[in-house]
């Protein structure tokens, strides 16, 4: 069964694929592929997600491989990818299993799970996902992520709609594969330029994460956006879309991004 997707630019030379986070679905990325006319944008829906949420029960390492074989079939010889947060752990399977398939990666948001955490976080995650689930599709539970990342109210639909496609007990499985996601083992030997972001208003982990990719990604470089919350290509999708076209050209990052080394 074929992944189904979107594309805009079917005939510009270089793709750059899109990979929306937990929960969510491929509508995060209009903004930036109706406005990179130069590029081939594929937004997809991650295996367990919106179009293809027949794909379950979800499991990161399979997610991730279907997502390999998709961009082998319909990328361009050139192809780049940009992740947020699960979307951006997919990008980072993908460059440890396959480098050559890839180009330009951008990641943001990531969460790497820190070394020591033991069960003791794994019985406090699963208690919290299960207080969460309960709730999940509930009208306040979705205008308060609404108002704590600053997003327009223009989204209630489509994030009402992407929880409620999920089963509880799979949105478990995804925060779980997302929450405990530990670095691949190979990056440390790939040479593919990788830009690694969270904006200033993220959680402390996500500013700790970055620090740990680019310690094991030698030709990485990490940044603290200011000002930004974790969907920031939806609050500033412009500055998001200089991001991604500068880094992609081998260009300067614009100016004020704070670097994290």
């Amino acid at each position: 069964m074929d992944l189904e997707y979107d594309e805009t630019g079917i005939k510009n030379k270089e793709s750059i694929v899109f990979l929306h986070g937990t929960g969510l679905g491929s509508w995060i990325w209009e903004n930036q592929c109706l406005k990179l006319t130069d590029f081939h944008c594929i937004m997809i829906d991650i295996p367990g997600h919106g179009k293809n949420k027949e794909y379950r029960p979800f499991n990161l390492q399979s997610a991730s491989e279907k997502i390999l074989e998709f961009i082998k079939e319909n990328g361009k010889k050139i192809t780049h990818v940009v992740g947020l947060s699960l979307g951006g752990q997919i990008a980072l399977e993908i460059l440890n299993r396959s480098p050559e398939v890839l180009d330009h990666v951008i990641i943001t948001g990531v969460p790497i799970r820190a070394p020591g955490e033991t069960e003791k976080f794994e019985k406090l995650l699963e208690y919290v996902l299960q207080e969460y689930v309960s709730q999940k599709n509930r009208d306040f539970l979705i205008k308060a992520y609404i108002r704590n990342y600053n997003i327009s109210k223009d989204y209630f639909k489509l994030l009402k709609s992407s929880s409620s496609s999920i089963p509880p007990e799979e949105i478990k499985k995804i925060f779980k594969a997302n929450m405990l996601f530990e670095i691949p083992p190979h990056l440390n030997k790939v040479d593919n330029p990788v830009l690694v972001l969270g904006g200033e208003k993220e959680y402390g982990v996500i500013k700790n994460s970055i620090k740990s990719i680019v310690k094991n990604i030698p030709q990485s470089k990490g940044y603290i956006v200011p000002e930004m919350v974790h969907l920031w290509n939806l609050t500033s999708p412009d500055y998001f879309n200089l991001i991604i076209k500068n880094w992609i050209a081998d260009k300067n990052m614009p100016e004020g991004l704070i670097p994290v080394k």
